[in-house]
């Protein structure tokens, strides 16, 4: 339950950071794309990193959810050059590393700082 909950969290801010540096909502497999790469990335390290995310965007793992690994790169390109100017470009160091806050559960809003 808290697993599914926490990464709801993560993909919802990340699709909250891809549409505001892209200027629209993210379509339905533009977020198949976003899902597929943050379930990879949160896969194969215990804190996952923007960097890894829109690494994973341009090299899908596999298929998901009925899209081939070929398709989800398509499909999730504009997020990933998107998401990547918060790596790379004009905000880099916002969004590339880890986060100085740590999390604490047994407060109100789950951070100390």
């Amino acid at each position: 339950m808290w697993r599914a909950q926490l990464n709801g969290r993560r993909l919802s801010l990340l699709a909250a950071l891809a549409q505001s540096t892209l200027g629209w909502s993210l379509g339905p497999t533009e977020r198949t794309a976003l899902d597929a790469a943050l379930g990879a990335v949160c896969r194969d390290n215990d804190t996952p990193l923007l960097p890894m995310v829109v690494e994973a965007l341009h090299r899908p793992a596999g298929p998901c959810a009925g899209s081939s690994a070929e398709q989800l790169a398509a499909e999730g390109r504009q997020v990933a050059h998107a998401l990547g100017r918060l790596v790379r470009g004009d905000l880099t160091g916002l969004f590339d590393g880890p986060s100085t806050v740590t999390f604490d559960g047994s407060t109100r809003w789950g951070v100390v700082g």
